[in-house]
């Protein structure tokens, strides 16, 4: 298997190394690739926005031009292999049925049966864990879902409003507009500060540790709504949140769908493609052709092109001639999640159905066993960190030590991860809007440009910073395209 130049793996003994494998590298990085030739599209970007929108295209007839920074496929989104065999998801994991682009796709590839629930109870496992406001506590597994249920029933139901009234259809988030625009000028801090004497501080501290691991720090620029929306999305009920948030994956991993994509369209003649060709400046001057300038020099042509570039990099892209001022707002002011995952490797079975928080000075840290392993010694926990300012590449064994703190019987051996807040190509994690964001630039964050259009999972209506909505977005934009191409041929709509 290849490895991307991407990724790291630290072991005391044998130090941080960078670079891991996985079936996401392409081989060969460069095929029928021009200069001088005019493609009908280019799709800047090869993560599942891209790829889904080169498919569409490429199946109605298209000559595509696929053009990716990194060494792979999958953007934010990718897997690697350990050496006993498992699967570890460095960028996206979780999948649900409730999905319903997602699971379109996993049952045209004929993977809709390598779905495991990562929730699934390992006999002998570790009870729950909490380290709130300073104190420990450890748990029933019943007692902390009845506490969990009770304090997002509260948090996520403002005003005496249910959420699905707030928001009736979450795919359509605008749709109740003034209760859009209300609760969009609230902080998910905002919500907290409503609570205080209906929640103790135990509480509170349960529901922010929560909170930030999914919006990351501060929660004072997190918006309200767009948690809101994802209440809705995830059912509305500690356990139906539970079960679509975090509840199943692919047994092979996220590269496993997108690398069926990808193989399926890979033999398609009219699909060309350059991969670790950061891309530099877009120009769209031309009535009929556009330019896509890349780093190292090379000027690509087509008639249209398609942006996949996550929203927090668009801001380091030159576009000819500038975006309209309202789009360029939008751009410059889009908020980071800084939000960190790791997956520790930690001797014993016991840990296998374990949940460990921490909440401390701001600070979370988030630990579940995954209940599946090859090895019959060990356990993968996957980790998410927010608000510590820790960086584990530049650190690992500090980072390791605060994961092993979280039980004294916990024996850390291995750290595996990425690190996208500091990537040049994410600039953070999954998206996640501030206060007023959502109302104010949505709609024009999904519009094009003349000829160019832009498709990412972080603009999507629906399931917005999930696999599910790049898929959502790229399917609506590769449609668009289709259209204006056509209308170009015929004359016709």
């Amino acid at each position: 298997m290849l490895k991307t130049s991407e990724g790291y793996e630290y072991t005391p003994s044998t130090g941080l190394r960078q670079g891991l494998p996985t079936a996401a590298v392409v081989s060969p990085p460069q095929l029928r690739v021009s200069t001088a030739q005019t493609y009908d599209v280019i799709v800047i970007g090869a993560g599942f926005a891209g790829i889904i929108s080169a498919r569409d295209l490429l199946a109605k007839g298209y000559k595509v031009l696929l053009i990716e920074a990194r060494d792979r496929i999958g953007g934010r989104t990718w897997t690697t292999q350990t050496e006993n065999g498992d699967y570890l998801d460095i960028g996206g994991t979780y999948i649900h049925w409730a999905q319903p682009h997602f699971w379109v796709e996993l049952v045209r590839y004929g993977l809709k049966n390598e779905v495991k629930n990562c929730r699934e109870y390992f006999q002998g496992s570790a009870l729950p864990v909490t380290f709130l406001n300073g104190e420990k506590k450890t748990w029933e597994p019943h007692e902390l879902h009845n506490l969990l249920e009770k304090c997002l029933q509260l948090y996520y139901n403002p005003d005496g409003e249910r959420a699905s009234d707030v928001v009736p259809l979450p795919h359509s988030p605008l749709s109740n507009i003034a209760r859009a625009v209300h609760f969009d000028k609230m902080s998910a801090a905002d919500r907290f500060s409503q609570l205080k004497g209906e929640l103790n501080e135990v509480e509170i501290a349960m529901i922010e540790a929560f909170t930030m691991a999914m919006c990351g720090p501060p929660l004072e620029e997190a918006s309200y709504f767009d948690l809101l929306q994802r209440w809705v999305l995830g059912g509305g009920t500690s356990e139906d949140y539970n079960a679509r948030m975090v509840g199943y994956k692919l047994k092979r991993g996220q590269t496993s769908l997108l690398r069926a994509i990808f193989d399926e369209i890979s033999s398609n003649p009219n699909l060309s493609w350059t991969f670790s060709t950061p891309v530099q400046s877009i120009d769209t001057s031309g009535l009929k052709v556009a330019s896509v300038v890349a780093a190292n020099g090379n000027v690509f042509h087509a008639r249209k092109v398609i942006c996949t570039i996550p929203l927090m990099v668009l801001r380091t892209i030159k576009f000819v001639p500038e975006l309209p001022i309202p789009k360029a707002e939008a751009i410059a002011s889009s908020r980071s999640n800084l939000t960190q995952k790791v997956h520790a490797v930690v001797d014993g079975k016991e840990w296998r159905s374990w949940t460990g928080v921490k909440f401390v000075n701001n600070g979370v840290t988030m630990m579940s066993g995954d209940p599946y392993s090859n090895s019959t010694t060990t356990t993968n926990l996957v980790v998410f960190t927010a608000g510590d300012g820790r960086v584990p590449r530049e650190n690992p064994q500090e980072q390791l030590e605060v994961f092993q703190s979280m039980d004294p019987s916990l024996n850390v051996s291995r750290l595996v991860f990425g690190d996208f807040n500091n990537d040049p190509y994410a600039r953070g994690s999954w998206c996640l809007f501030q206060p007023k964001y959502m109302t104010r630039y949505l709609s024009l964050l999904q519009c094009g440009v003349g000829n160019l259009k832009f498709a990412s999972g972080d603009i999507s209506d629906g399931w917005r910073g999930f696999i599910d909505g790049a898929i959502e977005s790229a399917t609506l934009v590769a449609k668009e395209v289709d259209g204006e191409l056509k209308h170009e041929r015929t004359g016709k709509l």
